[in-house]
């Protein structure tokens, strides 16, 4: 109980793969000891029952909510998506080459004999894929709940399998030479995926060092009209402004009833929940995300005095006036709002 509470605080996801872990572990160390499946489950389901007091925790901080946080139910477009991008990080015939590999390696110990697979790992990742199937897209207003679990289903599938009797030392030997080969394969790109990704994000936070401490600013980045497979690295970016400029930044946020966060600039009016940050081209708004020059509109002039702006779609030149770039860089700029002068009282 107390592991389950102190994982629950350190991340919600973890305390919720622990505890399907922990029932499908029992459920087959129960069943082995002579129950049905049936009677198994429910005997385990009580036994991890002792890792649901966060279970309360939740239902008090959301007891007062009133918007609907749990939603995106069976979308099964979504979790092919899912499936697929288990692996999805920057180039696409790399990252779907690794998964198919890792499918095949799958497939091929169901159809040796010499293999098989742990009956305690296979329902586990049994448990996972039900969990998957069965777990909305939204809960508790955090997104992509049961995408998460995709690559955790995957790695405990792979982990189940083992010799069905004797170890054949030549297979188990290219094996492991297979799997050592992926892993290297895909640490290597990985590792110069994120270098790329670093070298991007080190060049656009040189603004930061032209923005005062504890400056009110607001964070604008473009998102294009269809995803690319590259994984979007600078959403949340504008939070760097927080860690080393105490300034206010737009994408951070609160969601109702879901954490125990507040944020205390109500002068940021609609600029004070995630997705504020993300803006698209003028062709294709959407209810939740405005085009940049939306966007720019309705930024309250009055209370900020900086803007970011990254790898943003082209704006209208009227939507930038009254703004003054102070610097440029790659993808980048920071622009000034200048107040307007009030009258001196006579």
């Amino acid at each position: 109980m107390p592991i389950s509470i102190l994982i629950f605080f350190t991340h919600a996801f973890g305390w919720g793969m622990l505890g399907l872990l922990c029932f499908s572990a029992e459920a087959v160390r129960i069943h082995d000891r002579g129950q049905r499946w049936f009677k198994a489950g429910a005997i385990a389901a009580g036994h991890a029952a002792v890792m649901g007091l966060p279970v309360a925790f939740m239902a008090l901080w959301r007891g007062g909510t009133s918007r609907q946080l749990t939603y995106g139910w069976f979308e099964w477009s979504w979790k092919w998506e899912w499936i697929y991008s288990a692996l999805r990080d920057r180039w696409q015939w790399f990252d779907i080459a690794a998964l198919v590999v890792i499918a095949l390696m799958f497939l091929y110990a169901l159809v040796d004999r010499r293999l098989a697979l742990s009956r305690n790992l296979a329902f586990s990742a049994l448990v996972l894929l039900a969990a998957f199937l069965i777990l909305p897209w939204t809960i508790f207003g955090s997104a992509y709940a049961d995408m998460r679990i995709v690559p955790y289903l995957m790695a405990v599938a792979v982990l189940a399998i083992r010799f069905r009797s004797e170890t054949d030392r030549r297979l188990a030997g290219l094996l492991a030479a297979a799997g050592l080969a992926l892993y290297a394969v895909r640490i290597a790109g990985t590792t110069l995926s994120l270098g790329i990704a670093a070298d991007d994000q080190q060049a656009k936070l040189a603004a930061l060092a032209h923005v005062p401490m504890g400056a009110p600013m607001v964070t604008l980045v473009g998102q294009p009209c269809q995803r690319p497979w590259a994984l979007p690295r600078n959403s949340h970016i504008g939070a760097m402004a927080i860690v080393r400029r105490h300034a206010f930044s737009n994408d951070q946020w609160a969601i109702e009833g879901a954490n125990l966060l507040r944020v205390r600039f109500d002068a940021a009016g609609p600029l004070m929940a995630d997705p504020s940050q993300l803006v698209r081209p003028a062709e294709c708004p959407t209810d939740r995300l405005r085009s940049v020059d939306q966007a720019l509109a309705a930024i309250p002039r009055d209370a900020l005095d900086y803007v970011w702006t990254i790898d943003i779609p082209r704006a209208q030149p009227e939507s930038l006036t009254g703004m003054h770039a102070v610097w440029r860089g790659p993808g980048s700029a920071l622009y000034r709002i200048e107040k307007a002068q009030r009258p001196v009282p006579q």
